[in-house]
């Protein structure tokens, strides 16, 4: 063969050679990109885990997308989990198997779904982004057959904005939070046009706080994202990640107490906890998820907080952004399961970036399921020592 090479004419043999040569620098440079991808996909990924003694973590779905992103996470009176996506507004519910069904005309109807509450009658409240002609955030009405129906919306000059989460009384009123307007609106049982119940920009009136601790001060405007109902205390639990405190409004709208705040002067609050979703044990211990550490923190009976560690139970999950109560005292965490990375993964959302901070994963190169992770609360938490 390299005779017969060696024949040809010297224009023919240049281009053979520039052919081999750059067949090889192909192969190469495919092997390498190969190379790259396996080490990527075999990473491994984060599990949660139990931080306390007498707590356990286990996996309870996960979600059949991609692109999952839940960011949120609710239970209904028969305790059926529902969960919803960010990315692509599919909702689901989970059974005690770990199945999850997707809810009919979810995944057309919206784009993006931040919050879920599943109401007495079986029926699901979403905070939902529709597009078309009426895109815009809504409180929707969803049925377990699939149908859709729009429950109310926010209809002064500035609308819904950053719609978070949403929270039912034990009357049936529907409260929703909206971070970028520090505001929580209420609505009747039925719907209807809302009323502007509490304004997060007036500062809470008492603090349940460690003896001798000074008072904290914040410079920082309120951002809130997490909302609960109290029932024990007839009140709202509201949760902000950027202040890392937790106020907690009776539905008399009397005075507010702060029940938690983070001290970056204390030592032992070296790490942010970065609150977000919240939820209401039956005995009335309160959970909370802290994104910017990963983590599941639990407040005991009614304080003190403020200038205590929070008490971490379980961590290392992948973007925890909500959290929910199971009848039978355990609770149930959105693992949002985001990844550092830039760029867009299957697409870019025409529903606007969601503004809370460890979200990063609506951009990321590389996609992953998103999945719901149950925890058992038996133990005592651990304080935070390390970010």
């Amino acid at each position: 063969m390299i005779r017969r090479l060696q024949s040809l004419p010297r224009g023919p043999r240049i281009l053979i050679f520039i052919l081999i040569f750059a067949g090889i620098f192909l192969a190469l440079a495919g092997g390498t990109v190969i190379l790259i991808l396996l080490s990527i996909n075999n990473v491994p990924r984060q599990t949660a885990q139990a931080l306390a003694e007498g707590a356990a973590v286990a996996e309870y779905a996960a979600l059949p997308d991609n692109d999952a992103y839940p960011s949120t996470v609710a239970v209904g009176p028969d305790g059926t989990v529902y969960t919803a996506s960010y990315r692509t507004g599919t909702v689901w519910a989970v059974g005690p198997d770990g199945a999850a069904r997707e809810i009919p005309n979810s995944r057309d109807r919206f784009e993006s779904v931040t919050g879920l509450a599943a109401r007495s009658d079986g029926d699901l409240l979403a905070i939902a982004f529709t597009g078309g002609d009426d895109g815009a955030w809504a409180v929707w009405r969803v049925t377990q057959a699939g149908d859709i129906t729009r429950f109310g919306t926010v209809d002064d000059a500035q609308g819904m904005v950053s719609p978070f989460d949403i929270a039912l009384d034990d009357s049936g009123a529907v409260y929703v939070v909206d971070r970028s307007r520090a505001d929580i609106w209420r609505w009747d049982a039925d719907g209807g046009s809302p009323e502007l119940w509490w304004s997060l920009l007036t500062a809470p009136q008492s603090i349940v706080q460690m003896p001798g601790e000074p008072v904290p001060v914040f410079a920082a405007r309120p951002a809130p994202t997490g909302l609960a109902y109290d029932p024990i205390h007839n009140a709202l639990l509201v949760a902000d990640p950027d202040l890392n405190t937790i106020v907690r409004i009776p539905l008399s709208r009397g005075a507010s107490e702060l029940l938690y705040a983070y001290d970056p002067a204390l030592e032992s609050q070296a790490f942010p906890p970065g609150f977000d979703g919240i939820a209401v044990l039956p005995d009335g211990r309160i959970v909370v998820t802290a994104l910017d550490q990963k983590g599941l923190v639990l407040l005991r009976g009614d304080g003190p907080y403020v200038g205590a560690p929070p008490s971490y139970v379980a961590g290392n999950f992948r973007g925890p952004s909500d959290v929910a109560a199971l009848p039978d005292g355990r609770v149930v965490v959105a693992n949002f399961d985001s990844l550092a990375g830039a760029g867009a993964a299957g697409g870019a959302s025409t529903a606007p970036l969601r503004p809370r901070r460890g979200h990063a994963a609506l951009k990321e190169v590389m996609s992953c399921q998103g999945s719901v992770v149950s925890c058992q609360l038996s133990g005592g938490g651990k304080q935070r020592s390390e970010g």
